[in-house]
């Protein structure tokens, strides 16, 4: 019984929760990124459990809302869908911050997985994800953005909004594509050299993607 305890995998599902989660297209054909990322964690958690390893669960926005020690019975695992269905986007984002303080937590080494759009200080967010893979842990980041960040489809005048406080601007989105697809592009760029750099898995979807095939290709590229 102690040689299972000491071997089984120890996994950690961390969810970001803030308010930039919560966009979604207005046409509502596709799920908001929280949708996307809770589903995404909740599959995770679940087959992670089936294998009797441990799951748990942290939920963060600029500080951290809920945190749910690994465990891998079917009681907890229920737990663990409630808290994701509850979860509502609320307040900033602080990715640097959570992941220090899972890495402080979390004292046996096992997984981390991150759920997040990272639209937040990108130095602290690097400083984070160093700070879990020099303490010996696994990491596993499912960059999750929607549709719309990845291919800016607006041609009509259009009033932007921010969600987390960064006011609003009306523009012509014709004449920011190109400049707004650049730096997309510069920033998954920069996103996919850290994880490169660090030897974390990063896995890069879209809300118009099937969770089911970004799983199943990324379990299969692990096996």
């Amino acid at each position: 019984k102690r040689y299972e305890e000491e071997t089984n995998l120890e996994a950690h599902l961390v969810v970001d929760v803030s308010n930039s989660m919560a966009y979604e297209a207005k046409d509502g054909a596709l799920p908001s990124k929280l949708d996307y990322a809770r589903w995404a964690a909740a599959a995770l958690g679940y087959l992670i459990t089936q294998q009797q390893d441990a799951a748990g669960l942290v939920l963060y926005d600029d500080e951290i809302r809920t945190a749910l020690p690994a465990q891998s019975n079917q009681a907890h695992l229920r737990t663990m869908f409630t808290l994701l269905e509850e979860a509502t986007p609320r307040g900033g984002t602080d990715t640097g911050r959570a992941l220090s303080e899972v890495a402080e937590a979390v004292r046996r080494r096992g997984v981390v997985v991150l759920f997040s759009d990272l639209l937040d200080d990108r130095r602290e967010v690097v400083r984070g994800l160093r700070n879990l893979r020099q303490r010996g842990h696994e990491v596993i980041l499912f960059h999750v953005l929607d549709r719309d960040e990845v291919t800016f489809p607006f041609e009509r005048m259009t009033r932007f909004e921010g969600l987390e406080g960064l006011g609003r601007l009306t523009a012509d989105p014709l004449a920011l594509k190109e400049a707004y697809l650049e730096e997309v592009k510069r920033f998954r760029n920069r996103l996919r050299r850290v994880c490169l750099q660090n030897r974390i898995d990063l896995v890069e979807t879209d809300t118009s993607r099937s969770i089911g095939v970004v799983l199943a290709a990324y379990l299969a590229k692990r096996e």
